[in-house]
């Protein structure tokens, strides 16, 4: 970047798409799981069948979908884990700084 100042925009996608895929530690999910209730499937694991993906694509199209409404009903459940890890983590911080 530094280098070449005008490569930003093609490096813009895939920094943003980097973030959102990553795992944070104070929540322990990606801000991607967050949005779609799941993780990310990569590219990669398209070209060479991963477990989830070699399932998913054996799936008929009935199965198929019940799983996928079960992943969006269990996403309010994921997000409030991720809440209380958010909260833990900043009560750890506030009591770490309230001893100095």
């Amino acid at each position: 970047m530094e280098d070449n100042p005008m490569d930003w925009p093609r490096l813009l996608s895939e920094t943003l798409w980097a973030y959102k895929t990553l795992k944070r530690s104070a929540t322990g999910v990606s801000p991607f799981a967050l949005d779609f209730g799941h993780e990310v499937v990569l590219h990669m694991e398209i070209m060479v069948p991963s477990l989830r993906v070699a399932i998913q694509s054996h799936l008929i199209p009935k199965l198929y979908n019940e799983s996928m409404i079960t992943e969006l009903e269990d996403q309010d459940d994921l997000r409030m884990q991720a809440l209380n890890s958010l909260m833990i983590q900043k009560e750890k911080v506030a009591r770490s700084y309230n001893k100095k």
